[in-house]
């Protein structure tokens, strides 16, 4: 039987948590009632959770430049602090035919989907998913966009059952699906990467949360984004609870990062990255993205938030 739950330790303040759902549903190794037990009852077979903790974390964004094309997350991540965590980060125009909401088709492959460090050359934020997208700050400043917004200040937010959220309507594609930055995709299963912001004890200090949900290329083990909004609301409600007992996880903001083969989870090492996660084939190279985000423990000077998307 494969090993369920793994805890380990990736260097200073930094901890990963991987969860893989059982091959028999009645096989659990772990007692109900737990954290983990909770996860997996989520988990569909062949599918794997992996957490990374980061305490007191910064976060920063490490991607391409304007009008480049994507890159590999490992060569991104080889500007990061050795230690850190890297997770990939925003939406980007990832193939040819994608357009912007005013129709134009875009030319340049790897410009990031809404505000990101560093970018002018980024695309605006579709208006159908506008009230969906938020922007990860420091001191303010912002760091980069995502969507949905899974969750703000301990509150689950909303998503709807509603034509945008839909790749397919009555059996055929649904128009939206040429614009970058869609979220189409959120009725479909997918594998999935998140960040959680959960306040500590101390002022302004956050621990940083990176999730990820991956199958190794099994189509079937994916998760819809109102199972990954579930998953990573337990996942970031448990560490909540380890850092402020009995407060319910009150506090957390999650907000969803892009999906499917562009998820990778690292550590940057002195050697290289460690990769703890990333989608699709197992075999194949790993997607390039336009950008990753760092996590280094016990340095933080900004302060981190999650808030909803203001073009």
């Amino acid at each position: 039987m494969r090993q369920q739950v793994q805890i380990a330790s990736q260097g200073h303040g930094v901890v990963s948590t991987t969860i893989r759902a059982p091959r028999n549903p009645l096989s659990l190794s772990v007692a109900p009632g737990t954290f983990v037990s909770d996860i997996q009852q989520h988990l569909q077979t062949a599918a794997t959770f992996t957490r990374v903790s980061v305490s007191n974390g910064t976060l920063g964004i490490h991607g391409t430049h304007d009008y480049e094309v994507a890159r590999a997350p490992q060569e991104l991540a080889q500007s990061a602090a050795p230690g850190a965590a890297v997770i990939n980060g925003s939406y980007f125009a990832h193939k040819t035919g994608l357009q912007t909401e005013c129709g134009e088709t875009i030319e340049s492959l790897g410009c990031p989907v809404g505000q990101v460090a560093g970018r002018r050359d980024f695309i605006p934020v579709p208006g159908p998913w506008l009230p969906d997208y938020a922007t990860i700050t420091a001191n303010d400043e912002t760091i980069l966009s995502g969507a949905p917004l899974l969750a703000l200040d301990g509150k689950r937010r909303p998503i709807e059952d509603a034509d945008r959220f839909h790749y397919r309507i009555d059996g055929k594609d649904n128009p939206l699906n040429r614009l970058a930055g869609a979220l189409t995709h959120s009725s479909d299963a997918n594998e999935r990467s998140a960040v959680s912001l959960v306040p500590t004890q101390l002022p302004a200090a956050i621990k940083v949360i990176l999730h990820t949900l991956t199958t190794g290329g099994n189509r079937k083990a994916r998760a819809t984004m109102a199972q990954w909004q579930t998953i990573t609301e337990l996942a970031a409600q448990s560490v909540a609870d380890a850092l402020l007992p009995g407060h319910g996880g009150a506090g957390a903001s999650t907000l969803n990062l892009d999906g499917g083969g562009s998820v990778f989870l690292g550590v940057r090492q002195i050697s290289g990255v460690k990769i703890l996660a990333r989608g699709g084939l197992p075999d194949q190279p790993t997607r390039p993205v336009a950008n990753v985000m760092a996590s280094e423990a016990g340095v933080a000077s900004h302060v981190l938030s999650i808030r909803p998307y203001r073009p």
